[in-house]
Order: C-alpha cells, then sequence, then structure tokens
C-alpha cells in the first residue's frame, strides 16, 4: 500500500505466507484502498493468492512500489 501526503509517501509492507488467509486480507485491502494504491503484486495476490513479488527488505520494496506506482 502507498499513502500520498503532499511530498512524501508511506510504503507498507504486506507480510504473510500466500494462501486463503492472506488472499482474504489482500482482498479486504484492495476493496478499502482502490487499485491505484496497491501494488501489482497485491492484487495479484487478492485474485491468485499468491504474490507477485518478493522483498528482502523495506527499501527494496519501496524503491520498486514507488516506481510501479509512477511516483
Amino acid at each position: 500500500m502507498v499513502e500520498r501526503k503532499q511530498t512524501e509517501c508511506l510504503v507498507c509492507r504486506f507480510d504473510a505466507e500466500p494462501g486463503e488467509p492472506a488472499r482474504t486480507v489482500a482482498r479486504a485491502l484492495l476493496e478499502g484502498l482502490g487499485r491505484g494504491r496497491c501494488s501489482r503484486s497485491l492484487v495479484d495476490l487478492a485474485a491468485e493468492g499468491v504474490p507477485t513479488r518478493f522483498y528482502a527488505d523495506l527499501d527494496s520494496l519501496a524503491e520498486a512500489s514507488l516506481k510501479e506506482l509512477g511516483l
């Protein structure tokens, strides 16, 4: 999830094991936040139950998420 306030952005990591519980939470996040504020990986997790991207640390997640969302 990416939250943008003027010139600042907040990237949040959804850390869960793939499967139905993660898929349920991902669907709720996607519905509540909207597709435009969610990464492609979270959208895929909501649809398929498995994220399409994995990140070793928060810095690489933040960098990739901001680039993906055009921020």
